[in-house]
C-alpha cells in the first residue's frame, strides 16, 4: 500500500530526485501482490485537483507493466471510519481474480462511508441540446450514412421565411433514386444529412417581397430538405398548383419534368422528326421524358428492365415493340442501330452507368447529343472515349439540383412552362407506383432500391386534414449558441489545426475578438495567413507571445486584452512520449507543466483581473481515461484537468473539461498519422469534426443552461468493435470500467448486431470454435443470412431453404451493399459484394461465414 499522498499531492510536487525514487519504487511492484495507492478524493468531490494526477499516472502504469496498481481515494486516511473501510477495500483487492471475462476493480472512492467504483457509460449529447418536439417542425435524416436502417424523423425549431421566400406545409414529397444511393453510402451525403428536392403543399406564410403566391394557395415546388413537415423556399422555385392535380400527383412532377424538359429541349435541342433514346422508360424521368418527346413529335426509343414494363409502355404510349429494348445489358445498342439503319439517335437521355454508359455513347448519331443525368460515373471520375467527338457529337451533364441552387430563374421559367402544359392538358401527371406514409420512410427507400417500380414513389407527409404522418419524432439539437461580439476570448495554444478550426467556429457564432497566447504566436507565415483569414471574417486577432507556465506571461496576456474577457480555452499541449521506466524528469515536466501549472496560472490571473467568465474550457484527452501506453506524463496532466473542472464546478463556477479521443480530419493527430494509428489501435473510433462541434455547443453553454454533464465528459468513447469480440484489444476487453461496451460496438449506442438466437450462437462459437465444423452450424448461419436478406427485400416471412438461389430471392448489387454492411456488423469480418453475389446459394454463404468465423476465433 502506498500512502505517498497523505502529506500532500506527491506527484504534483515531485522533483528530479523524487522522480528517480518513484521509478525505482514502481519497478519493484510485481504481480500477484500488486499495489494499492491511497490518495485524496478528486473523482467525486474535489477539494484539491492536484491529487488527481495520481489517477492518470497509475492508469498508464497498469497498461505499461501489466501490474495491478489500484487506487483508492479517501477524504482522510486518519479518519477511523475511513481507515476501517480502507481495510475492506484492501481485502477486496487482495482477493481479486483475473479469471473472469472482466478484470477486477482497480479504482475505488470512499465517500460518505460508501465504497464507489468507476464505470463508463455511453451518453448522448443530444439530451443537452434537445429542442422540445411540441410545435416544432420535423424532417427526415439519418444517424449513419450507409446504414439505411438509421433513417428517422427529427424535430427542428421553426424559423421565419426570408423576404423572397414562401413557407409551405408539405403534404407530399417525391422520392428520387439518388436518396437511395446516399442512404446506402454509395454517393456522399449532403452536409445537412437531410433529404428531398420536390414537394407539394399549402402556402402558410410569405415574405415581404413575394408577389404571386399567397397564404392558402396550393403549390408545387423544388427545394432543399423537402422530406419535412414545413419547408421555406424562394418564390422563384414554386408554382401555383391546378385544382385538378392532387398533392401526391403534384409531388411527382417537378424533378422528372424539369429533367425531361431541360435535358431534351434546352440541352438536347430535340425537334420534330428527330430520334431520341430514353433509358429506364418506366422510371419517373423516363415516363416524363416520353411525354415531352411525344409533345415535340420525336421518334422515341427506350429501354426497360422487364416484359411487364414493355407492356405498360406499348399500351399507355403506343410505342412500337421494336422500339423498346433491354436496359439490363448492352444488347440495346445492337437493336437500336438496327432500327435506325446504323445511324443512332439524335438525342439520348442517359441514366445508365459503367459499361452501359459507354454503350449508349456509341448510339449517338453525328451531330447528336448525349445528356447525362446519372452521377455515379461522374463522381467516380470515369473516362469517356474521345473519338466520337470528331463526328460533332456532344456530351453534357444535367443536375437539376445544381440548376436550382445556381440558376433559380431558369427553374422558374421551366416550372412555369411545365405547369402551363398541365393546365392545358398537354402533359399529365405520371404514374405514381406507390404511396408510403411518412412513418414508413424505410419501407419507401427499400421499395425504390429494388428497382421494380414503374413511375414515382411518393412519401405522404400529411393526411387530407393536414395532420402530419411522420410517426414518432425524435428531439433534435439546438446549435444556435451565440458568443458575445463585444467580448474577448483567450485561447492558450490554439494555433494548430484543431485550434484554427475552433477559432473559425467561434467567429461563425459571433466572436469578434480572439486572443492567442503561445510561445510561437505570430512567428510563422502560417500564423500570418491564419490571422488574415480570421480578420477577413470581421474578427480581430491578437497574438501574444508567452509561456502559460510563466505566471508573469499569463498576467501580461490578460492585461493586454482589449475588451472584457469572457471566455478562456486552455489548449496547451506538449508531448514527450516514452515508457515510464525510460522517461526523464525533464520529459515529465515538459508535458505536465503546461496543463497543470498553466491552468493554475490562468485561474490566478483572471481572478486577479476580476474577469467574470462565461466559460473556462479545458482540452483534456482520453489518454488520461484509458491510460495510453507511453504517456504517463500526459495522462497524469489530463486527469488533473478533469479534476480541476470538477473543483470549479463544485463552487458553482463555469468550467468544463473535454476529454477528446483521436480527432480525424483536424488537429494534432491528423497531422501526426503515426500517433493517430496508435490511438486507433486502442480500439476506439476517431472523433469527427461534427461531434466536436456538438460537444462545444454543450461545453460553452451559458451557466444558466442545464448541464447534465456538469464538469467533464468524454468524446470518442465508442469502440470500433464490441469489446467482447475477438477483434477487440485484450486490455480494453478486460477493463471492468468498460463493461457497458461489451454489448455496444461500431459506434452504436446500445444497438445489438443480431437477434437473440444468432447472438447466443455466436457467443457459443467464441467459446468453442470447433462448433463451426458441423453441418448444423452452416445451416444455422445460412438461415440467419436468409432471414436478413428477406427482411431487406421486404418479402416478409418466407419458407427458407438453404439451397435457395440468392439471385432468385432478389439479391443484386444494391441489396448486397446493404447486406454486406450487416454482415460486417454482425459477424465481424469483411466480405466483398462481388464475392457475396458469386456464392449462389444461402448454403454457400453460410459456409463462407463459418470459414470466416474460424479465422477470427480458431486460434
Amino acid at each position: 500500500m502506498a500512502v505517498l499522498d497523505e502529506q500532500g499531492p506527491f506527484i504534483e510536487s515531485i522533483d528530479a530526485d523524487g522522480f528517480t525514487k518513484l521509478k525505482t519504487f514502481v519497478n519493484s511492484v510485481q504481480n500477484p501482490n500488486g499495489l494499492l495507492w491511497v490518495t485524496r478524493q478528486s473523482s467525486v468531490e474535489c477539494q484539491d485537483p492536484r491529487f488527481a494526477q495520481t489517477i492518470g499516472f497509475t492508469r498508464t502504469l497498469r497498461n505499461e507493466t501489466s501490474t495491478d496498481i489500484a487506487v483508492c481515494e479517501v477524504d482522510s486516511i486518519t479518519s477511523p471510519e475511513n481507515l476501517a473501510t480502507l481495510v475492506k477495500v484492501l481485502a477486496q483487492f487482495q482477493t481479486r481474480s483475473q479469471d473472469g471475462v472482466l478484470g477486477p476493480d482497480l479504482e475505488y472512492v470512499i465517500s460518505k462511508g460508501e465504497v464507489l467504483v468507476n464505470r463508463i457509460f455511453p451518453a448522448a449529447l443530444d439530451k443537452e441540446l434537445e429542442d422540445k418536439v411540441g410545435e416544432s417542425e420535423a424532417y427526415i435524416t439519418m444517424t449513419q450514412p450507409g446504414r439505411m436502417e438509421s433513417l428517422f424523423w427529427a424535430s427542428q425549431p421553426p424559423t421565419d421565411p426570408k423576404d423572397n421566400e414562401i413557407e409551405v406545409e408539405v403534404y407530399a414529397s417525391g422520392l428520387n433514386f439518388r436518396y437511395v444511393l446516399v442512404a446506402m453510402g454509395i454517393i456522399p451525403p449532403p452536409k445537412s444529412l437531410k433529404f428531398g428536392y420536390e414537394a407539394a403543399g399549402v402556402v402558410r406564410r410569405v415574405g415581404s417581397n413575394v408577389t404571386k403566391l399567397r397564404p392558402g394557395d396550393r403549390t408545387v415546388f423544388v427545394g432543399e430538405d423537402t422530406f419535412s413537415t414545413v419547408v421555406r423556399v424562394p418564390e422563384l422555385l414554386a408554382q401555383k398548383l391546378p385544382d385538378d392535380i392532387s398533392f401526391v400527383e403534384a409531388s411527382a412532377i417537378p424533378i422528372v419534368f424539369l429533367t425531361a424538359v431541360y435535358g431534351l429541349i434546352d440541352l438536347g435541342r430535340l425537334t420534330r422528326g428527330q430520334s431520341v433514346l430514353i433509358h429506364s422508360g418506366c422510371g419517373g424521368v423516363g415516363l416524363a421524358a416520353i411525354q415531352v418527346a411525344r409533345m415535340l413529335g420525336a421518334d422515341i426509343y427506350t429501354t426497360v428492365g422487364s416484359e411487364a414494363k414493355v407492356e405498360y409502355l406499348t399500351k399507355t404510349f403506343d410505342i412500337p415493340r421494336s422500339h423498346i429494348f433491354s436496359s439490363r445489358d448492352a444488347s440495346f445498342a445492337t437493336d437500336l442501330l438496327r432500327e435506325t439503319g446504323g445511324k443512332g439517335v439524335d438525342v439520348a437521355l442517359n441514366s445508365l452507368s459503367g459499361e452501359l454508359l459507354h454503350t449508349t455513347w456509341k448510339c449517338i448519331a453525328r451531330w447528336g447529343t448525349m445528356v447525362e443525368i446519372s452521377k455515379r460515373d461522374l463522381l467516380g471520375n470515369a473516362q469517356l472515349d474521345m473519338s466520337p467527338f470528331l463526328q460533332n457529337r456532344n456530351y453534357c451533364c444535367l443536375d437539376v439540383d445544381q440548376l436550382r441552387a445556381e440558376r433559380p430563374e431558369v427553374i422558374n421559367r421551366l416550372l412555369s412552362f411545365i405547369m402551363n402544359c398541365f393546365s392545358n392538358r398537354i402533359l399529365k401527371p405520371i404514374r405514381v407506383d406507390q404511396v408510403f406514409p411518412g412513418s414508413a420512410v424505410l419501407d419507401a427507400f427499400r421499395h425504390m432500391r429494388q428497382g421494380k417500380h414503374m413511375g414515382k414513389i411518393v412519401l405522404e407527409i400529411r393526411d387530407a386534414t393536414g395532420k402530419p404522418l411522420t410517426g414518432p419524432v425524435q428531439a433534435t439539437k439546438i446549435t444556435n449558441l451565440q458568443l458575445d461580439g463585444s467580448a474577448s476570448y483567450l485561447l492558450v495554444g490554439g494555433l494548430g489545426g484543431l485550434g484554427r478550426a475552433l477559432s473559425v467556429w467561434m467567429v461563425e457564432r459571433g466572436a469578434r475578438n480572439l486572443v492567442f497566447l503561445s510561445r510561437s504566436a505570430g512567428g510563422s507565415t502560417q500564423h500570418d495567413k491564419f490571422k488574415k483569414e480570421i480578420e477577413s471574417m470581421d474578427c480581430g486577432v491578437q497574438f501574444i507571445r508567452g509561456d502559460v507556465t510563466n505566471a508573469d506571461d499569463v498576467t501580461r496576456a490578460i492585461g493586454e486584452v482589449s475588451s472584457p474577457l469572457k471566455g478562456i480555452i486552455q489548449m496547451s499541449m506538449v508531448l514527450r512520449d516514452r515508457m515510464f521506466e525510460d522517461m526523464t524528469f525533464p520529459e515529465w515536466e515538459a508535458t505536465t507543466r503546461p496543463k497543470v501549472q498553466g491552468t493554475w496560472n490562468l485561474r490566478k490571473a483572471f481572478l486577479a483581473a476580476k474577469c467574470p467568465l462565461d466559460f473556462f474550457l479545458l482540452f483534456s484527452s482520453l489518454s488520461g481515461i484509458l491510460g495510453q501506453v507511453g504517456q504517463a506524463n500526459y495522462a497524469s496532466a489530463n486527469t488533473f484537468l478533469d479534476a480541476f473542472a470538477r473543483y470549479r464546478a463544485g463552487m458553482g463556477l463555469p468550467c468544463t473539461s473535454l476529454d477528446l479521443g483521436a480527432m480525424e480530419g483536424i488537429g494534432y493527430l491528423d497531422e501526426n498519422q503515426d500517433l493517430l494509428r496508435k490511438m486507433k489501435g486502442t480500439g476506439w473510433r476517431p472523433v469527427g469534426e461534427s461531434e466536436l462541434v456538438e460537444a462545444l455547443n454543450v461545453a460553452l453553454m451559458p451557466p444558466s443552461s442545464p448541464q447534465e454533464y456538469g464538469d467533464a465528459f468524454l468524446l470518442g468513447v465508442a469502440p470500433t468493435v464490441p469489446l467482447g469480440s475477438a477483434e477487440s484489444s485484450t486490455r480494453l476487453s478486460k477493463d471492468v470500467r468498460m463493461a457497458a461496451y461489451h454489448n455496444i460496438g461500431r459506434g452504436q449506442s446500445g444497438a445489438l448486431p443480431a437477434n437473440d438466437g444468432l447472438r447466443a450462437f455466436l457467443s457459443s462459437v467464441k467459446k468453442d470454435p470447433s462448433i463451426l465444423n458441423s453441418h448444423e452450424s452452416v445451416n444455422t448461419l445460412a438461415l440467419e443470412i436468409g432471414k436478413k436478406l428477406a427482411s431487406l427485400l421486404l418479402t416478409g416471412d418466407v419458407d427458407l431453404d438453404i439451397s435457395m438461389n440468392t439471385a432468385d430471392m432478389g439479391l443484386d448489387s444494391l441489396v448486397a451493399i446493404e447486406l454486406r454492411g450487416w454482415w460486417k456488423f454482425t459477424f465481424g469480418f469483411e466480405i466483398s459484394t462481388l464475392e457475396m453475389l458469386s456464392m449462389g446459394t444461402l448454403e454457400a454463404l453460410g459456409k463462407r461465414t463459418a470459414d470466416g468465423l474460424k479465422g477470427l476465433y480458431d486460434h
